[in-house]
């Protein structure tokens, strides 16, 4: 349908674009505002990208998604540990709930045992390390649709190095399917959602941040089960009730 290379490309140029032109429909002025883009960041983003794309080539949607947002997760939690932040024991019991769920999701079944391979699997972590340490930059931001805007176009630079070497060492693959649902997924499901999603970040601690994240797995997976026909398993929904439970513990209030 497409290549690896080709969806990058179009992704990360069809999110800076709606990004770019939500900008310039916000801005009242063409004075450039202050922000926390960095190439730090656009890096992460394109580590990100990159590795997501070149390993679903390998992996079924469910199975990608959780080795994706676990190894957010674990990023996350490896980063609090570092700095030792203050977390409240509800907070860590969340987790620990929506772990023990992932965990659970990942043991042998149907659902995960389509299609396995391990370089998909370690293209998939990287590409979770990128997100990880690219929603943990995402928490200083002051502009997050700034932000998300220029490190989009700070990633689409990155991504001309890619260009050159699908044309010298591969041929580009691609239908009209492939080109739209790389559009939608960078201008609709990445830019706008990483805009959105960079607003609400500064509000929440970096457990949380990692935690909620478990949820998209089990998303994931039902647009599997929806549109490319993967199995539902009760292991799936036993394990969809541990995660979503453990997010919903760590958003709750600490007691006094």
């Amino acid at each position: 349908m497409i290549d690896g290379g080709s969806f990058t490309v179009i992704r990360v140029f069809s999110g800076a674009l709606v990004l770019m032109a939500l900008v310039a429909a916000n801005q009242t002025s063409f004075k450039k505002p202050k922000n926390n883009s960095s190439w730090l960041g656009a890096s992460a983003l394109f580590c990100y990208c990159i590795a997501f794309s070149y390993a679903y080539i390998h992996l079924d949607t469910a199975l990608g998604a959780l080795i994706l947002f676990g190894t957010v997760q674990l990023t996350i939690i490896a980063t609090s540990l570092f700095n030792k932040d203050r977390t409240p024991l509800s907070t860590w019991l969340g987790v620990a709930f929506a772990i023990a769920g992932f965990v659970y999701l990942m043991l042998p079944s149907d659902i995960n045992t389509q299609r396995f391979s391990s370089l998909g699997v370690g293209l998939m972590v990287l590409s979770g390390i990128g997100w990880g340490s690219y929603t943990l930059l995402g928490r200083k931001s002051i502009t997050p649709l700034a932000d998300s805007a220029l490190n989009f176009s700070k990633a689409l630079v990155l991504c001309i190095p890619l260009c050159l070497a699908v044309l010298v060492f591969s041929s580009p693959s691609l239908s009209l399917n492939g080109v739209l649902l790389a559009i939608a997924s960078g201008g609709i499901t990445s830019g706008l959602g990483y805009a959105v999603w960079y607003k609400v970040l500064p509000a929440l601690s970096r457990l949380q941040a990692g935690v909620i994240q478990l949820a998209v797995p089990v998303v994931a997976a039902l647009g599997g089960v929806i549109f490319v026909g993967e199995a539902l398993t009760l292991q799936f929904m036993a394990a969809t009730v541990l995660i979503l439970g453990g997010v919903f513990i760590t958003l709750l209030p600490p007691k006094n």
